[in-house]
């Protein structure tokens, strides 16, 4: 027979775990970390040695638990970013349909931006933004690679900030908390994030619409693109100051002044979208599909 445990009882566990966590979290904030040299160079790195791509930059982890093994090429790499005369955006190593393109960003042409909660664990998400482009406007995407002439076109850029397991391996919460990765802005279309998510992975992502102008929102992916481009590959992913959602809302209101709360891609009453919703970031007006069903229609 399975015991009912009394509301006194609850309330005790409850907060025990919190007592633990907090514990827990303060050590790991606290943990020291040399910076100084975290990747190198590193050819037998590359995804492919067969494909000679010139903008890969494959790199090895030179700190932690997994120094001296090669950062996953195949799905984490450095977005250089170059602005034009006219504020175009020439941006590399966008993934696109299971390749690698540099896309032409026309300036000025974001039309809407939605914050994506991607439902990868119970009650706990991946958090990245989608800059919508008009139709009129959209992305244009040339093949990387040598001998490669293959063009494409995207609508929306997603920037993914995410942590970035070596080669082989998966994401782990902890050596996510023990700042064991490294922290990867991926740049990807809506295709690329709809296959891997939802084809392949069955997880379910909730959309929310930014409270952002079409200006707004152009300055938002430029920023976005080059704070990605300083930091990808080029700083220590942390699961509690550091991560996908901390980087999303840097993003969104760099003015924020940082707070737990906004940490936690949560399904709880605290955490990062009940913290953007509390500084007037989301659109509470308009109810938004999940991109499973959006893709559907």
């Amino acid at each position: 027979m399975r015991l009912k445990r009394s509301p006194g009882l609850k309330r005790v566990i409850f907060w025990f775990s919190v007592l633990l966590s907090g514990v827990a979290l303060g050590w790991a904030w606290t943990l020291p970390l040399d910076t100084t040299r975290l990747t190198a160079e590193s050819a037998e790195c590359a995804c492919d040695p067969a494909v000679a791509d010139a903008l890969e930059e494959p790199r090895r982890l030179e700190f932690g638990k997994y120094k001296g093994e090669c950062v996953d090429m195949c799905r984490f790499r450095r977005s250089r970013v170059k602005e034009s005369k006219d504020g175009h955006l020439t941006v590399t190593n966008i993934r696109h349909e299971g390749k690698y393109w540099t896309g032409d960003l026309p300036a000025g042409r974001v039309e809407w931006v939605d914050v994506g909660f991607e439902n990868f664990m119970p009650r706990i998400s991946h958090v990245y933004l989608r800059f919508h482009f008009s139709r009129a406007n959209p992305v244009i995407l040339t093949e990387q690679g040598a001998g490669k002439t293959g063009r494409a076109k995207t609508f929306d850029i997603v920037v993914s900030p995410e942590a970035a397991p070596t080669k082989d391996r998966h994401f782990s919460l902890t050596d996510g908390a023990l700042k064991n990765y490294l922290l990867s802005y991926r740049i990807v279309s809506l295709e690329e994030i709809y296959d891997w998510a939802i084809v392949k992975q069955n997880h379910s992502i909730n959309q929310y619409r930014l409270k952002l102008s079409a200006p707004q929102a152009w300055t938002a992916l430029r920023d976005g693109l080059f704070v990605g481009d300083a930091k990808s590959l080029n700083s220590v992913y942390s699961l509690f100051n550091n991560n996908c959602a901390t980087s999303v809302i840097d993003v969104v209101d760099m003015n924020a002044i940082p707070n737990l709360s906004q940490a936690f891609p949560v399904d709880l009453f605290f955490g990062t979208l009940t913290e953007m919703k509390a500084r007037g970031l989301i659109d509470t007006s308009l109810e938004r599909p999940t991109l499973q069903a959006e893709m559907k229609n």
